[in-house]
């Protein structure tokens, strides 16, 4: 198995309940295709480059795993919601 970093971005305003929820319905996602999850990194609120979705600020996470390509390519990991 190969190793792999995902970080994704969410809305600043949401309450640590549901990061939490975001973080383990897509750690489901990488153990459901027979990957593991090695580390999650809540790296906080940060200030965006420019403006997403009328947003200026978000709250980064970084997800490292290892597992096969399939779960790097799959639309359900990276699909935006």
């Amino acid at each position: 198995m190969k190793r792999y970093e995902t970080l994704f971005i969410v809305q600043s305003e949401l309450p640590s309940e549901d990061i939490t929820a975001i973080i383990d319905r897509y750690s489901k996602i990488i153990t459901d295709m027979k990957g593991t999850v090695l580390k999650v990194e809540r790296w906080g609120k940060r200030k965006l480059a420019y403006l997403i979705r009328k947003q200026a600020r978000g709250f980064y996470i970084l997800i490292d795993f290892a597992g096969r390509r399939e779960i790097v390519r799959s639309s359900r990991i990276i699909r935006r919601e």
